[in-house]
């Protein structure tokens, strides 16, 4: 049976830039490292990693229509942190671009968007429990 996500794929216009993006502005790995425009594997210390994929208009010819919050489809990466503050902080100093505002729950939850140089939709989520623990909410 299953038992774990390995990857995520973006698919991505330039996507030596967006691997290095992850790389310097959240720290990731790179796991597997392309040449211009082949695809690159970047992930957390931890979990599972991102496969980058260039567009099949990487040369810019044609415009990506862009998709709703509410369509079906996948809408955004989550990705867990430790110190919920200080990394928006790190993340505003870099010139991250935010989504909404941040949001918080009465049992200590914290959340907010982000989006990455190609307007990918990453959640970053503090959670003083792991998400299906029993006192998680």
């Amino acid at each position: 049976m299953i038992r774990a996500v390995e990857h995520i794929a973006i698919v991505a216009r330039d996507t030596e830039a967006l691997a290095r993006w992850y790389r310097d502005t959240l720290g990731f790995r790179v796991v597997v490292a392309g040449k211009g425009q082949s695809t690159w594997f970047v992930g957390p210390p931890t979990g599972a990693v991102i496969e980058i994929l260039p567009a099949g208009d990487a040369a810019g010819e044609a415009p990506l229509a862009p998709y709703a919050q509410n369509e079906p489809g996948l809408r955004h990466l989550a990705f867990t942190v430790d110190d919920f503050d200080a990394t928006c902080a790190a993340l505003k100093a870099e010139g991250v671009e935010f989504v909404g505002e941040m949001i918080g729950s009465p049992g200590g939850r914290r959340l907010v968007f982000i989006a990455d140089p190609e307007g990918n939709l990453l959640q970053l989520v503090y959670r003083p429990q792991p998400l299906g623990s029993e006192t998680a909410r």
